[in-house]
């Protein structure tokens, strides 16, 4: 069972795929993922952050410049941000906790 002080690592495939693992400390010689989420085929991401007030929440940039916010406990969607024009290269989480910043 995971807990909100366990830490996610998550892994894109080409199919557009995130694994995630859960681990706390030293890590199993073979760790399975707990599940993954999948993305459209339009949607390839290229940047991921988890932002630390959104419990079991990451927000996934895009290529194409939308950004999408989804629940990794449930694995679903939960919003799509259409966007800008242009790539999102990197996600920052801005200290006021209800803003997501695309720089």
């Amino acid at each position: 069972m995971r807990t909100q002080h366990q830490k996610l690592t998550r892994k894109c495939d080409i199919r557009g795929n995130i694994f995630m693992w859960a681990f706390k400390g030293v890590m199993d010689q073979n760790p399975s993922p707990f599940g993954h989420i999948l993305l459209d085929q339009s949607f390839s991401p290229s940047c991921i952050m988890h932002p630390d007030t959104y419990l079991n929440k990451v927000l996934i940039g895009s290529e194409q410049g939308p950004m999408q916010l989804w629940n990794i406990s449930t694995k679903k969607k939960i919003f799509e941000f259409k966007g800008w024009d242009s790539p999102i290269t990197c996600c920052v989480f801005s200290p006021d906790i209800a803003i997501i910043v695309e720089p």
